[in-house]
């Protein structure tokens, strides 16, 4: 049986740690390689082991790090040697100096976010994408974490070697005991956002609710990027304001979401990477039968829409805002909820089976 070696474009990504956990658990043997990001905290892991092939910071521009990786991956390529290997590469960077290094090797690659689409330079964002699309053509197999982003990519023509993983909830959600939703008082909403606040979409939504609304309340559970701190520093000082800080996924996510009457997910859209993503947010809205706002314009608002399970709202327009927030009925936020209870919760949950079936079947041909 072929092991499978994975290379890590950052130890601390969570979403990597999580794809590898679920290769053990189909009793793969894995080895591991990654690169360290100095400036970011640490990610717990203790189902493998990680070699550490590289170290820089995330704010290192990437001509700067292309040589770390390089050598990183050679050193990978050198532990190797004598294994059956089937590469995994997490990221385009990873992806594309692998196929270098290990010519005419089989591989499998994974693309959770479009990084080159933050770039400025049309054309080098033109050139990354063709570079994207032979790295998807040419792989193994593919996995990518939003149908956005194979329409992005191919428009309506699916290849036949990527599969969609979406960022659904873990298993273990299933065994934390639900909470009884809080009584819905359409004179003190209360808003919630989960996750990493480093959005200016998201902050712009939250400060026009916080200002204009004193009757209505906002909470945020998670993180506040470096850059946004002193701002919404200044938020802490209105009442109707809350920053809880981090919160224990899935364990506290029941009380969480039973105190909270809309989630807040308005993503900005001035990169394709954001408007085609696919985030987690829309499976734990459903899961936890709460209304999700979302940023108009975007893949997410598609899905909403088709649910009927939220909203769509011009994120960075304090009027429509206002408008959006002004125009809430109880009856529209009750169909939203009698919606998400429509969707079978099997559906929020991290289970792919499906792919791990489907893969052990393709490698019988390598």
């Amino acid at each position: 049986m072929r092991t499978i070696c994975f290379i890590l474009s950052s130890i601390q990504s969570i979403h990597s740690i999580k794809r590898i956990d679920e290769f053990v658990e189909q009793g793969y043997d894995v080895k591991v390689f990654g690169f360290n990001r100095e400036d970011s905290p640490q990610t717990s892991y203790d189902r493998f082991d990680i070699e550490i092939i590289g170290t820089f910071s995330s704010e290192m521009p990437y001509h700067k790090r292309l040589p770390l990786l390089w050598k990183g991956i050679r050193k990978a390529k050198s532990k190797t040697r004598g294994l059956n290997c089937l590469w995994y590469y997490f990221g385009l960077d990873v992806a594309l100096l692998g196929r270098l290094i290990n010519i005419s090797k089989p591989y499998i690659y994974e693309e959770a976010d479009l990084t080159y689409t933050y770039i400025n330079n049309s054309l080098l964002k033109y050139i990354f994408r063709i570079l994207d699309k032979n790295t998807i053509k040419k792989s193994f197999k593919t996995v990518l974490t939003s149908d956005g982003f194979v329409w992005f990519l191919f428009g309506n023509k699916h290849p036949k070697n990527v599969s969609i993983i979406t960022n659904r909830l873990l298993k273990s959600t299933l065994s934390v005991p639900h909470e009884t939703k809080h009584v819905l008082d359409m004179e003190h909403l209360v808003f919630g956002f989960l996750g990493g606040a480093r959005f200016e979409s998201v902050y712009y939504f939250i400060k026009t609710v916080v200002k204009h609304f004193p009757q209505h309340q906002v909470v945020v559970y998670g993180t506040i990027d470096e850059k946004f701190s002193e701002r919404y520093a200044v938020l802490e000082k209105y009442d109707n304001f809350a920053f809880y800080g981090r919160f224990s996924n899935p364990t506290e996510l029941p009380k969480i979401y039973a105190g909270i009457d809309l989630v807040i997910s308005t993503y900005d859209i001035c990169y394709d990477n954001v408007k085609h993503a696919e985030p987690n947010k829309l499976y734990e809205a459903v899961y936890f039968e709460t209304p999700i706002i979302v940023t108009e314009g975007t893949f997410l608002a598609s899905k909403v829409a088709k649910y009927g399970i939220g909203y769509a709202v011009d994120a960075l327009d304090e009027k429509a805002i206002v408008q959006f927030i002004e125009g809430l009925t109880k009856t529209s936020l009750n169909e939203c909820m009698t919606n998400c209870r429509k969707i079978d919760k099997m559906r929020c949950i991290n289970d792919n089976q499906t792919f791990f079936d489907e893969l052990k079947t393709l490698m019988v041909s390598l």
